[in-house]
C-alpha cells in the first residue's frame, strides 16, 4: 500500500522512493513469515487494493458477541477461501470488501475440512433456557438485516478442478453428487428441495437454516448427526422410506417442527433426535423400531400421545423428561433392550421425568402388568413403575411387598399411600421427592434402602 501512496512522489525522488519501498515489502514478508513461524497462521499481503488476511480454523473468529445475548454488526470482512496453509492444516482466508462466499481449493480433500468445516466456519447460536446461558453454545451472530445467522457466508462456490466437491445453488456437495455437505445457514425460503441422487445429508448440513420445508429425496439413505439442528421455522418433515439412519439430534430444536413422518425402516431413534421440539405433536413411529434413545422425545411439550409400535424392547434414560405425553402402551416386546437392573427387573428409568404419564402394558407381556397407572412384575408383587405427578398423592397398589429402585423418582405428590402387604422399600424409591411431606411406613416393612431418608427429607414418617 505505501508503494501505491509514494507513486506520486517518485518524480521528486525516485531513488528514495524506491528503496522505501523495498524495505516496506521485505517488512511485510518478515512480519506474515514469522506469524506461521509462531503458529497464529495470520499474515497481511496486499491483494488488489484489499488485505487478506489467513487464519488456522482452530482461531476463534472475531465476530462473535463479546457478552451473551450481546448483538453485534457484522464486520467488514467474511469469510472467502478455504486453502491448505500446510500439508495437514485448512486455512480460511479473510478478505475485504465483503463477498460473503467461501471458495473451495483445486487441492482441498474431504478428509482436510469435513470435521473443521463445523468446528469454526458453522458457528451454532448460543440459546438461553430457563435464565442461564447453556454451556458449549457460541455467542450470538447478526448479519446486516438484524437476523441471528451462524455463518459469515451465503454460498460456496468451488474450483472446477477440484476432485471432491462441487456447490449447486451455493450448497457444497460431493463431486458425484451423492453426498450434501453444507447449506449457508443464512439461507431462508419457504422450501428448499434437496437434489435427487443425495444418499447422504452430512453432519450439521442443515444447521439453523431458515427454510419451512425441506424436501428429502427418494435416493436418500443416510441423514447424518444435528443434520438439521436448530432449524425453527422447519414446520413438517417426511423421512423416505430408504433412510435407515436418523443420526442422534437430528431434528433437535426445531422449535415449529409439529409433524413428522417416518417412511424408513429404523431399528434405533437416536439420542435426542427431536429434543425441544416444542411444537410437535404428530409422530409416527416405524414398525421395524426397536429402541428409543435417551431424551429421543425429551421437552416436546405438544406430544400428547405416542403409539409405540409391537418389537419395541427398550427406552432410554429420560427420553419424554419433561415432555407433555400423557398415556403410553408398552408392547409385550419390551424388555429393556436387554438390559436390567442391579435386582434383575427390567429397567424403566427411560420413562423417569415425565409428570403426566402412566403406563399400561399388552395383557399378552410375559413378565409385566399395569394397575392403577402402575408397572408390576406379573406376580403383583414388585412396583417397578410408578407416576410421578398424581393430584392427591400417589397410591402403591394392594398386594405389592416391594417398592424398585427408582419406582416413584422425582415424584410430585405430597404424600403417598403404602399397602399393608409392603416388606421391602428399595434404595432409592423415592428419590428426588421433594414435596413429599408425610409417609406412614406400615409394620410389615422389613427394609428400608439407605438413601429413604436423604430422599424425603421434608417427609414425616411414621413406623
Amino acid at each position: 500500500m505505501k508503494c501505491r501512496q509514494n507513486e506520486a512522489r517518485k518524480a521528486s525522488d525516485p531513488a528514495k522512493t524506491s528503496a522505501s519501498c523495498k524495505r516496506s515489502v521485505l517488512r511485510r514478508w518478515q512480519i506474515w513469515v514469522c506469524g506461521v513461524a509462531l503458529g497464529v497462521g495470520v499474515g497481511v499481503v496486499a491483494f488488489d487494493g484489499a488485505f487478506v488476511e489467513r487464519i488456522a480454523l482452530g482461531q476463534r473468529i472475531s465476530n462473535d458477541a463479546t457478552e451473551p445475548g450481546e448483538a453485534v454488526e457484522r464486520g467488514p470482512v467474511s469469510w472467502e477461501r478455504i486453502g491448505l496453509r500446510d500439508s495437514t492444516s485448512p486455512t480460511l482466508e479473510k478478505i475485504a470488501p465483503v463477498y460473503r462466499k467461501i471458495f473451495i481449493d483445486k487441492d482441498l480433500a474431504p478428509d482436510k475440512i469435513v470435521r473443521s468445516l463445523p468446528l469454526e466456519t458453522f458457528r451454532r447460536v448460543q440459546r438461553k433456557r430457563s435464565g442461564n446461558w447453556s454451556g458449549g453454545w457460541t455467542r450470538p451472530v447478526v448479519n446486516e438485516e438484524g437476523e441471528t445467522v451462524c455463518s459469515f457466508f451465503d454460498e460456496f462456490e468451488v474450483d472446477p478442478e477440484n476432485p471432491f466437491f462441487k456447490a449447486e445453488d451455493g450448497v457444497l456437495l460431493s463431486k458425484d453428487g451423492k453426498t450434501l455437505y453444507r447449506c449457508p445457514s443464512t439461507k431462508r425460503g419457504a422450501t428448499y428441495k434437496i437434489p435427487d441422487g443425495v444418499e447422504v445429508v452430512a453432519e450439521r448440513a442443515f444447521a439453523f437454516c431458515g427454510f419451512e420445508r425441506i424436501e428429502l429425496p427418494e435416493s436418500l439413505r443416510t441423514i447424518g448427526e444435528r443434520a438439521f439442528l436448530g432449524c425453527d421455522a422447519l414446520k413438517s418433515a417426511t423421512i423416505p422410506a430408504n433412510v435407515a439412519t436418523l443420526g442422534r439430534g437430528a431434528f433437535e430444536e426445531c422449535g415449529a417442527l409439529s409433524s413428522v413422518e417416518i417412511l424408513g425402516p429404523l431399528n434405533v431413534l437416536e439420542h435426542s433426535t427431536f429434543k425441544y421440539c416444542g411444537a410437535l405433536s404428530s409422530i409416527n413411529l416405524p414398525k421395524t423400531l426397536q429402541k428409543i434413545e435417551s431424551n429421543a422425545f425429551a421437552r416436546c411439550g405438544a406430544l400428547s400421545s405416542l403409539d409405540l409400535p409391537e418389537g419395541l424392547r427398550g427406552v432410554g434414560p429420560g427420553a419424554f423428561a419433561g415432555g407433555g405425553v400423557k398415556k403410553l402402551r408398552l408392547p409385550a416386546s419390551f424388555d429393556g433392550a436387554g438390559s436390567s437392573t442391579g435386582s434383575g427387573h427390567i429397567p424403566f428409568f427411560g420413562f423417569n421425568g415425565a409428570p403426566e404419564l402412566e403406563l399400561e402394558v399388552d395383557p399378552k407381556h410375559p413378565k409385566l402388568i399395569s394397575r392403577d397407572g402402575c408397572v408390576l412384575t406379573r406376580d403383583g408383587k414388585t412396583l417397578l413403575w410408578g407416576p410421578i405427578g398424581r393430584e392427591g398423592g400417589g397410591v402403591v397398589p394392594e398386594g405389592v411387598e416391594t417398592i424398585a429402585d427408582g419406582a416413584f423418582k422425582e415424584g410430585r405428590f405430597a404424600s403417598v399411600k403404602l399397602p399393608k402387604s409392603l416388606r421391602k422399600i428399595e434404595d432409592g424409591a423415592f428419590y428426588g421427592c421433594e414435596a413429599l411431606t408425610e409417609v406412614s411406613i406400615p409394620q410389615n416393612v422389613e427394609t428400608v434402602g439407605a438413601r429413604f431418608g436423604t430422599a424425603i427429607r421434608s417427609a414425616k414418617s411414621k413406623f
